[in-house]
């Protein structure tokens, strides 16, 4: 049974040309610049008409057809999509999945007699939830796409929506976010099983100690494993930088005697053998992978339900604007 996974990336947008560092845009100053119609009165025209304007350009994207990769092996299209220009929110139902490569089916209780032929010119699809939410009064916005555990069309969707602001000389800059309560309580729920020391520069005598058919690999690194053990995060954290040095042992030939020498790296698993490591030092910033609840398919379906989908990820949503701090303009 495929379960529902979902990835948020908070995203900002930048103008083309524009060097590192400079001022990203104030969404509205993007909308207001670039979804104004001509039929629209510049003196009258109001934020919620602008927004339905850009959700307009993002639909006719798909021009009624599938958007495939590169490669042509995955392709999606809208489904359904749903605009609440009041909350600056798009979302709704986008189907894709793998093209034909002349894949046969079965029965999985019988491989010898094939059921069908998918072929090259055919598509399978999923359906996947995404809700794009990019407010007016902002420079941030959020993006969320649902995935299954083994099936996921991310990159497609985050390209397509990427196209949607290159359009107009503009780059969505995004990364993955995790809301901070989720983190939390996936290490409240976790135990340390591992530990990785990782060291990516070598000098050259020191790599000439290790061995001499070393002694000319710049790019030479080192990465020691510890493992067997399972511990609560709190208290192996706690037990890990009590000594001044992480490693006690004599490792001066690698250049590992210090703890700035090398990188630590600490990985966790929950009851459900959910896997997820983090930078010892910034734990917070764990990356572990969201899933959502059995209850929000649709009843007797292995897929996500629309409506379910957009109550709980609006819920989400609203945690989320309180952690980033955005407070809505009058």
């Amino acid at each position: 049974m495929a379960k529902l996974q979902l990835s948020i990336y908070q995203f900002v947008l930048k103008e083309r040309g524009k060097r590192a560092g400079e001022e990203y845009q104030q969404l509205g100053v993007f909308y207001r610049e670039n979804f104004v119609r001509d039929e629209d009165d510049l003196q009258t025209v109001t934020r919620d008409k602008i927004y339905l304007n850009f959700i307009e350009d993002f639909i006719n994207l798909f021009d009624n057809e599938f958007r495939l990769n590169p490669n042509e092996t995955k392709g999606i299209g809208i489904h359904k999509i749903h605009p609440y220009p009041s909350s600056y929110i798009i979302d709704g139902i986008i189907k894709g999945g793998p093209t034909g490569i002349e894949q046969e089916i079965f029965n999985v209780d019988d491989m010898v007699n094939p059921e069908g032929l998918i072929e090259e010119d055919k598509l399978t699809t999923l359906p996947y939830y995404f809700k794009l939410w990019a407010p007016y009064d902002s420079q941030t916005g959020i993006l969320m796409i649902q995935s299954y555990t083994d099936y996921g069309v991310n990159n497609l969707i985050i390209g397509h929506i990427r196209e949607v602001f290159r359009k107009y000389n503009t780059t969505m800059v995004y990364e993955r976010f995790i809301p901070t309560e989720i983190k939390e309580q996936y290490i409240a729920d976790s135990s340390v099983y591992k530990i990785a020391f990782l060291k990516n520069t070598l000098s050259r005598s020191a790599r000439e100690r290790l061995n001499p058919a070393f002694t000319d690999s710049e790019g030479l690194e080192v990465r020691i494993e510890i493992k067997g053990f399972n511990n609560d995060p709190d208290n192996f954290l706690h037990s890990l930088f009590t000594p001044e040095h992480i490693i006690g042992s004599n490792l001066s030939d690698l250049e590992m005697n210090n703890n700035d020498d090398y990188k630590t790296i600490i990985y966790y698993k929950d009851d459900q053998n959910h896997k997820a490591h983090a930078s010892a030092e910034k734990h917070v910033e764990i990356t572990p992978t969201i899933y959502l609840p059995e209850s929000l398919k649709e009843t007797s379906k292995d897929y996500i339900d629309y409506e379910k989908g957009r109550v709980y990820t609006n819920g989400m949503l609203d945690k989320i604007k309180t952690e980033i701090n955005y407070t809505p303009s009058e």
